[in-house]
């Protein structure tokens, strides 16, 4: 019977990625507020890991990103690019796609809801949490938070719909080896980003696009605006045809899909 570690193993985690600090805990508050809270004293990339998070967040609405025990992945990285902010515009995207690349080599259909958050027969199986900071030698220092569910099967505290690998397949998962195929696939993406920008990921977005044709609405100010999705730009940000046919482009925000 082939072994598969229920804990997270630092020391084949360090091995797969010599070049990155790795660390892992039992339990945190949050592995994003722990990297961002010693950011400064950071000179080199790292990737942190917890069993369990007690104040993860999801992106949008201070939503809580439930954090079962030794059942899911719950990382953040820490990059250094020599791209300054304003160039980083786009980069949760591209991401987002690093995790659909990841679940999809495992035999389980993704698509990505725009910005971020990775959807498996339109329930919500991951998201991640890009942040970019100025760099004081060059560029910039980029935290990136990732929460995938791998093995959680039952969960009260959701208060939306949600899936996981395990529930998707129907088997259970190393999160180790997990970890390792999404961090390769993410270094892969980020390198690719910064070399050519958001161009070359625009056909896998088109086919990965879960809001593609739906009908979605965000809140602006007092007035809700509601469209028709219609892919994204060479920026990245979402374009939405309006009742009225015309077409804007949206930065940020959540959108909320409309029956």
């Amino acid at each position: 019977m082939k072994y598969i570690s229920k804990l997270l193993d630092e020391e084949f985690l360090q091995a797969e990625f010599p070049d990155i600090k790795v660390e892992t805990h039992v339990s945190l508050p949050s592995t994003q507020d722990n990297l961002k809270l010693k950011l400064d004293k950071l000179n080199q990339p790292v990737l942190c890991l917890a069993e369990q998070q007690t104040a993860g967040r999801g992106r949008g609405l201070n939503r809580k990103w439930a954090s079962p025990f030794a059942t899911n992945i719950y990382l953040s990285t820490l990059y250094f690019s020599p791209k300054k902010l304003q160039e980083l515009e786009g980069l949760s995207l591209v991401l987002g796609l690093s995790i659909v690349k990841t679940i999809k080599a495992l035999g389980i259909e993704a698509k990505i809801k725009w910005p971020n958050d990775v959807f498996c027969h339109d329930k919500k199986i991951a998201g991640v949490l890009s942040e970019a900071f100025n760099n004081k030698e060059k560029g910039a220092k980029v935290i990136i938070g990732i929460g995938l569910n791998v093995n959680m099967d039952q969960n009260q505290e959701i208060d939306q719909v949600w899936t996981s690998l395990k529930n998707e397949s129907g088997q259970y998962f190393d999160r180790n080896l997990i970890v390792v195929n999404l961090m390769k696939n993410l270094m892969l993406y980020f390198k690719k980003f910064e070399k050519d920008g958001i161009a070359p990921f625009l056909k896998d977005w088109q086919e990965h696009d879960y809001l593609y044709d739906k009908t979605v609405s965000f809140e602006a100010g007092n007035q809700p605006i509601t469209g028709q999705v219609k892919g994204i730009d060479e920026k990245g940000r979402l374009l939405l045809l309006l009742d009225n046919h015309q077409t804007i482009s949206i930065s940020a925000g959540e959108a909320t899909l409309r029956k």
